[in-house]
């Protein structure tokens, strides 16, 4: 989500084929990124999948390129705060140590509020609405 941050901000994007390709897989990128994590995690499909959904849909670019230039400087941000959340809800909250009592070496459940709080992102203004429960504010079923 990170990489995708350069040429979308970038003030050439509509004009530079490169860079549009350059952004569209990063996107992609970020998506499938998201996309084999919750294939990993199926305890948190529902977040994970909501988050990847939105990457992908924003991949045909058709939404960042109707946005100015400081629209896109939002979403950009915003991707870089659900990147950070997705980190920091894994990674921090792995469990990396061998002595007693922490016989486990690997990751622990991700850090829940840190999951929620990068969903939530996928839901502020900056970023298009993709699904009907999100459009509709329809609870999702569990």
């Amino acid at each position: 989500m990170n990489d995708a941050y350069t040429p979308i901000t970038n003030q050439s994007l509509a004009s530079d084929q490169a860079l549009r390709f350059l952004a569209n897989s990063d996107l992609h990128h970020a998506g499938t990124t998201m996309y084999n994590l919750y294939r990993v995690d199926t305890q948190h499909f529902n977040q994970l999948s909501r988050i990847s959904s939105t990457l992908l849909s924003l991949q045909n670019l058709s939404y960042v390129l109707s946005l100015t230039s400081p629209q896109r400087l939002v979403l950009a941000n915003l991707l870089i705060s659900i990147g950070t959340g997705i980190v920091n809800a894994y990674h921090l909250n792995a469990t990396n140590v061998y002595s007693v009592p922490f016989w486990y070496w690997g990751p622990s459940p991700p850090n829940e509020d840190l999951l929620n709080q990068a969903v939530d992102l996928t839901k502020l203004p900056g970023l298009p609405c993709f699904d009907y429960q999100s459009c509709n504010n329809v609870p999702p079923r569990w």
